[in-house]
């Protein structure tokens, strides 16, 4: 058990093996199934994740209605919910946040899920309502409600409720505020104001440098880079999270959980050298994150040379040969980068499969705001759907997608403003009347996602 313990706490590639020795030696044993659970998430075995988590539930069902942190079950409903998340089924993820409400009508993350779930479903009436009619029963504060009406109104699309309630946070102190700053840089990417993005970003860097845990990491300039990057200045964007990456100075001895670090902020320097067009340096650091991917246990990690070399197929104009590599990089649609999916699904219509691109982006706007989907914004997620629509003939639904993105990007800096006159003469030419404000038809439906 401690050696399972160790291997997920250092990233380990053996974090599998180890974890399903200590299953198959002690098959009663709840705690196996636990590491092992998390051992599969690593691994991106989400089908492996969701078997352990359902015979876990099974060894410690009574314990579901009392909660608490011994409930092993409770750890169970979690990580069969994020299985589904991850393998973007959405009918069982909504099953399952149904049936831990009645059993759990306290639980905050229950209340969480379906709010977020509904909203990228196109169903943001449904989960404004849920919003505040279940705040008291989760025990929510009124800061908390705010934080979460301020993300669910960014889901929707609704950027003046989400400036108002982002304009809440930033007015109070310490980590309200922190956290206001993160959401007022999120919003501006989202609206293509970058230049107010990079301010927020800037304004956020130098008040986390009083916050321990962001800091010492050094990912408090990562807003900064992201939005260097989607500004038009990608070489300093490269830079920045080059000096990222070396906070993890990688050596023989180093642990996964280094590796893991060490390959994500590559991941970003790659993405901003392609944008630049500086393919010398993007061909180089395919074979480095190829090898120290190779020494992180995460499936993402290992896989993520397959995006580099997509990016140089992309730059040399041979689509097909991108999204051979694209695909092989995709760990989840909903939780893994969400740039693949953006990259794929964009040489996916090139191709003329438009069809094969719906998957890919509906998966990535119902993985949320944040985490490995912090990296592409909704707005230019909801373009590309709007051209998949567009190829496949489907009219009101492509209308529907560039309404949302003309929306976003009205008053944008220049490069994004006229991107979004153009979704807004295709929304008219689609018959799109201004005055309708679409629901997101980009995420309505499951699909069902295959890992490669």
């Amino acid at each position: 058990m401690l050696n399972a313990y160790w291997a997920l706490a250092d990233q380990s590639p053996n974090a599998v093996a180890i974890a399903d020795s200590l299953v198959a030696a002690y098959p009663l044993e709840p705690e196996g199934y636990t590491l092992a659970g998390q051992a599969h998430w690593l691994a991106a075995d989400h089908p492996g994740e969701l078997r352990l988590y359902q015979r876990l539930a099974e060894l410690d069902s009574v314990a579901i209605a009392a909660g608490g942190p011994d409930c092993r079950a409770c750890i169970a409903l979690d990580g069969m919910f994020s299985a589904y998340s991850s393998m973007d089924s959405v009918a069982r993820e909504m099953e399952m946040l149904q049936w831990e409400k009645r059993v759990q009508p306290t639980s905050r993350s229950a209340w969480i899920g379906e709010m977020f779930l509904l909203a990228a479903t196109g169903r943001g009436d449904e989960a404004l309502r849920i919003l505040t009619s279940r705040a008291d029963t989760v025990h929510a504060s009124a800061i908390d409600v705010t934080n979460q009406a301020a993300r669910l109104a960014l889901v929707r699309g609704d950027f003046v409720e989400a400036s108002r309630n982002i304009t809440v946070l930033v007015s109070l102190s310490g980590g309200q505020r922190h956290g206001g700053l993160w959401l007022q840089a999120l919003r501006d990417r989202m609206q293509g104001r970058q230049g107010r993005a990079l301010a927020a970003a800037r304004e956020y860097e130098m008040e986390a440098h009083h916050d321990p845990d962001i800091s010492a990491l050094g990912t408090a300039p990562l807003l900064r880079a992201i939005a260097l990057s989607e500004g038009g200045q990608p070489l300093a964007a490269a830079a920045l999270f080059d000096s990222m990456r070396l906070r993890w100075v990688m050596t023989d001895t180093s642990t996964g959980q280094t590796a893991r670090q060490h390959t994500w902020m590559l991941t970003h320097e790659i993405t901003a050298l392609a944008a630049a067009g500086d393919t010398a340096r993007v061909a180089l650091l395919a074979d480095t994150i190829q090898r120290v991917g190779s020494r992180s246990g995460y499936a993402r990690d290992q896989r993520m040379h397959h995006y580099a070399r997509g990016l140089l197929w992309d730059a040399r104009r041979r689509p097909a040969e991108a999204a051979t590599e694209y695909r092989q990089a995709v760990t989840s649609p909903t939780f893994g980068y969400t740039r693949i999916n953006f990259r794929l699904a964009q040489d996916l219509i090139a191709l003329g499969r438009p069809t094969e691109a719906l998957p890919l982006l509906r998966g990535a706007l119902h993985g949320g705001l944040e985490a490995s989907n912090l990296y592409i914004t909704h707005t230019e997620l909801h373009e590309v759907l709007g051209r998949a629509f567009e190829a496949l003939g489907q009219r009101d639904s492509a209308a529907a997608e560039y309404k949302w993105v003309a929306a976003a990007w009205r008053d944008a800096d220049p490069p994004f403003r006229e991107r979004g006159r153009a979704a807004a003469a295709r929304a008219r030419n689609y018959g799109m009347r201004n005055s309708v404000m679409p629901q997101l038809s980009a995420s309505s439906g499951a699909s069902s996602f295959q890992s490669p």
